[in-house]
């Protein structure tokens, strides 16, 4: 895990904020990806930040990824 960011939550807990997350489907690493979360749902998956953020419009189908985020601000 790379030290500035936070450890990965479980699906049942969501973010407080608005913004792109690291997310990943069940417990294999190989699906990690990037999501908007809106404060409500999580967007379509992209596979960098710049490309989840471009796909925010658009409601997920998997609305049950583990996630985490940076552990400070930058």
């Amino acid at each position: 895990m790379s030290a500035n960011l936070t450890p990965w939550f479980p699906s049942k807990i969501k973010p407080e904020h608005e913004g792109v997350y690291e997310t990943k489907q069940y417990d294999a690493d190989s699906n990690i990806g990037y999501q908007y979360w809106n404060g409500y749902t999580w967007r379509f998956y992209g596979y960098d930040v710049d490309d989840a953020f471009r796909c925010r419009g658009q409601k997920s189908g998997w609305q049950s990824p583990q996630w985490r985020g940076l552990a400070e601000k930058p």
